[in-house]
């Protein structure tokens, strides 16, 4: 297994926990690269307004 594929495969682990124990989405702070999200779970960007 790739490393990548070993990443995946704990994304969905923890995922599928987190449904199990009742959240209805999750909120992956910081996360680099956001390509790999995107492509393992479906991950969407969540545009952040500045305060500034």
């Amino acid at each position: 297994m790739t490393v990548n594929k070993d990443l995946e495969a704990l994304l969905h682990y923890c995922l599928k926990e987190m449904k199990e124990a009742g959240y209805e989405y999750a909120i992956i702070g910081q996360a680099r690269p956001i390509e790999f999200y995107e492509k393992a779970c479906q991950a969407r960007v969540i545009p952040i307004k500045s305060s500034y």
